[in-house]
């Protein structure tokens, strides 16, 4: 359901999304973006601090973005349990097996 951005800054919205409606993350959607969907999780299965250790960086139009690992993403998306998500990380895990 579509929010004003600025309620994602409210730390009590938040919380409530979490509780209340299961939000796992908050998506951003702007089709003259690159890359028209971003997700923004707030309620993560994988330890920030360990993550953040292992990120990655993609340069998009001069910017630089920091993007989770792929097996912390596989990790996110396991706790979903939502079909696309599902489809996600078997594409993700052949990307795995492709780059060794």
């Amino acid at each position: 359901m579509p929010v004003d951005i600025m309620e994602f800054a409210e730390k009590d919205k938040r919380e409530g999304w979490i509780k209340n409606k299961n939000m796992k993350a908050f998506n951003l959607v702007n089709p003259e973006w690159a890359i028209s969907e971003i997700d923004i999780v707030i309620d993560s299965p994988v330890d920030y601090d360990k993550a953040h250790k292992r990120i990655n960086e993609i340069k998009l139009h001069g910017v630089t973005i920091p993007v989770v690992s792929v097996d912390d993403l596989i990790k996110m998306k396991e706790r979903t349990g939502r079909q696309q998500d599902k489809a996600d990380i078997r594409y993700l895990k052949e990307l795995k097996d492709e780059k060794k």
